[in-house]
């Protein structure tokens, strides 16, 4: 697996393992928000408000599109299913007492909201990295897009390569002297001696 860029944050908290200069602070992105509206399949309530709290901010930084919409409506379902589980821990505890057979009493097992649980946050994470919705992930991913030309319209110095000037005709030269690759070339100092900084005679 690919290794995630740390902001500058995590990496001053960490205390800058890689002795690299760091920028002082995360680039932040602005851009016009636009409404996205959530799968029609997305029915769960809790889905729902996880989409209506975090869409707006997403879609503000260009991380959201409606191409998206499917992918980020299963990262809110993931979401509520993680919610549900949760609660139904808290209620019911981490294990359950679970008959022998036999009849002999019982024995304590962890309960199997756990492993659901555990399952649906496994997909969390992963979507968060891909929606830059946890610092490092967010860090990697507006960095990525800053290096793309035309990107955010130069507000990052981002803006598309200019066309560069064509090349100029070489310098008038006396008649009969080569031009271009073939022109004459600046004569190279006189030779150094084998420390440097000693002239041969």
């Amino acid at each position: 697996m690919a290794r995630i860029a740390k902001s500058p944050e995590a990496n001053r908290a960490a205390g800058n393992p890689g002795k690299r200069r760091l920028p002082e602070t995360t680039p932040a992105l602005t851009a016009p928000a636009s409404g996205i509206a959530p799968p029609t399949w997305l029915r769960d309530q809790v889905a729902h408000d996880v989409w209506a709290s975090t869409a707006p901010d997403l879609t503000a930084v260009r991380l959201l599109a409606p191409v998206d919409r499917g992918a980020f409506g299963r990262y809110c379902q993931h979401f509520a299913d993680w919610v549900a589980a949760t609660r139904a821990l808290e209620a019911e505890g981490m294990t359950q007492d679970v008959p022998l057979t036999g009849g002999n009493g019982s024995m304590k097992r962890m309960h199997p909201l756990v492993r659901i649980r555990d399952n649906a946050e496994k997909r969390l994470v992963e979507l968060e990295d891909r929606f830059g919705l946890n610092p490092a992930a967010r860090y990697a991913l507006v960095t990525k897009m800053i290096q793309r030309p035309g990107a955010f319209g130069g507000l990052f110095g981002d803006r598309a390569m200019q066309d560069e000037p064509a090349p100029q005709p070489d310098a008038a030269l006396p008649p009969g002297e080569p031009s271009g690759p073939l022109a004459p070339q600046p004569q190279s100092p006189a030779p150094r001696g084998p420390l440097g900084f000693l002239r041969l005679n």
